[in-house]
């Protein structure tokens, strides 16, 4: 056949690779790949999946039978909150287009089935990918890629809010000024809340700049650009994705093999085709960095130890009064959270209860019960999955969304139990509170 706009004909010895780069969301990316795979007939079909996202493909409405609790028993929370961000993303541009996000991948499995040929997920596990993406990532990406989710406003509003607070309570700048520091520091965090959906004018996005976006020069160049603000976000989706599908196709024993993959990673695997790669070094999940070891065990251990030795220096009127201010500062932290994001009451309550207990404990985390009390006071129902891409785009869609709201839960909560320990540890000078 002639040779088709955005195909590669590529080899491995005697093994054939016609490589299709694909925009995820075009139509007419959608209908080549039908054609392609009915004019080379191929022994194999590899798709730009792995089984999880196969799975969604197969069935839509795997957003329906989602499971939250366990989403924040094991600690995934940021990890969900990634993919949303992405999958949110996709949405919006497919919709401009009247075509459904991956219609490409459908066809070459549809077309896999009808011609009886073998199917091959080739992309690494998204599990993986995020784990990855998040857990390698630096701490000012980390806030660059919040700032994107919900908005630089958003972000200024809220951390000035902090700042404020956080200055009005340890230090004596503003005395005299309480009233007016509180109705400010209030009116800060809530501007987001009254930002218009839209606020920022989106780019028109038509077929033809569909199109031209899967031209190798410009998709580089867009490429490039990513990689100036969030280098570490496109080496772990991108790059790291180049060379692992690069070498699952290596791997396949297929002798003509059609691989549907998205145009941005035709570059940089083009680039790494001959290349000897090491699989399994791709597929390592990260360690927990330094910081979070230190507040997973460093911290509490520390606060134990000061609680311990505390009964040899202090006498027992002053215990009491520590455990009772670490109760009520630290839960009253954790409930002002939950209330700041309209949690259900028994939520607020058992940030209350179990915020001291939880700071103490390095595998448990008051996010986690207060997520799992929100998502089963409030659970979630089908038309908050079905709208949940469209309501994650603003601060408003957070709140109406009840699936956004256990996420919102558990996160406030658990920065307001954090506050609230660092208030304490201020207010009772606990470094050095043994000279008493």
């Amino acid at each position: 056949m002639d040779k088709e706009q955005n195909v590669e004909r590529l080899n491995f010895g005697d093994r054939e690779v016609i490589l299709i780069g694909t925009a995820h969301v075009s139509k007419a990316s959608a209908e080549q790949v039908i054609r392609v795979i009915e004019e080379e007939q191929p022994d194999a079909v590899c798709v730009e999946l792995c089984d999880a996202r196969y799975q969604k493909i197969k069935d839509p409405d795997s957003w329906k039978n989602m499971d939250l609790v366990k989403i924040l028993k094991e600690g995934k929370l940021i990890l969900f909150i990634i993919n949303l961000v992405l999958a949110s993303h996709q949405k919006k541009i497919a919709e401009k287009m009247g075509i459904n996000p991956g219609q490409e991948m459908l066809n070459a499995i549809t077309s896999a089935e009808e011609y009886d040929m073998s199917l091959e997920l080739i992309d690494r596990d998204v599990k993986i990918t995020l784990n990855r993406t998040w857990g390698l990532m630096s701490l000012s990406n980390k806030a660059k890629l919040l700032a994107s989710m919900l908005g630089t406003l958003t972000i200024v509003a809220w951390s000035a809010s902090l700042v404020l607070f956080l200055v009005h309570q340890m230090s004596d700048v503003f005395i005299g000024y309480d009233k007016i520091i509180n109705i400010v520091t209030v009116a800060l965090f809530l501007v987001p809340f009254f930002l218009p959906e839209n606020g920022a004018k989106e780019d028109e996005v038509t077929e033809e700049s569909l199109e031209k976006l899967k031209e190798q020069d410009m998709l580089e160049n867009l490429l490039a650009e990513m990689g100036d603000n969030l280098p570490d976000v496109k080496k772990r989706l991108i790059d790291e994705r180049d060379l692992y599908m690069v070498k699952k196709l290596q791997n396949c024993e297929a002798k003509k093999m059609v691989a549907v993959v998205g145009a941005g990673h035709v570059p940089g695997m083009l680039r790494h085709w001959n290349d000897e790669i090491d699989l399994a070094s791709l597929e390592e999940l990260p360690k927990p960095g330094l910081v979070s070891k230190f507040f997973k065990y460093a911290f509490p251990a520390a606060l134990i130890a000061v609680g311990v030795a505390g009964m040899f220096f202090l006498d027992l009127d002053k215990i009491k009064d520590l455990i009772v201010s670490y109760i009520l500062i630290t839960g009253g932290g954790a409930a002002i959270g939950a209330v700041a994001v309209l949690s259900h009451p028994w939520s607020i309550f058992l940030a209350f209860i179990s915020a001291p207990i939880t700071i103490l404990h390095p595998a448990l985390g008051v996010g986690m019960i207060t997520g799992v009390s929100e998502a089963v006071k409030r659970k979630p129902t089908a038309g908050d999955f079905e709208s949940l891409l469209d309501d994650f785009g603003s601060v408003k869609g957070w709140i109406k969304n009840r699936v956004t709201r256990v996420l919102l839960t558990s996160v406030a909560s658990s920065i307001g139990a954090i506050l609230g320990l660092l208030y304490f540890c201020h207010k009772h000078d606990v470094t050095g509170f043994f000279k008493s």
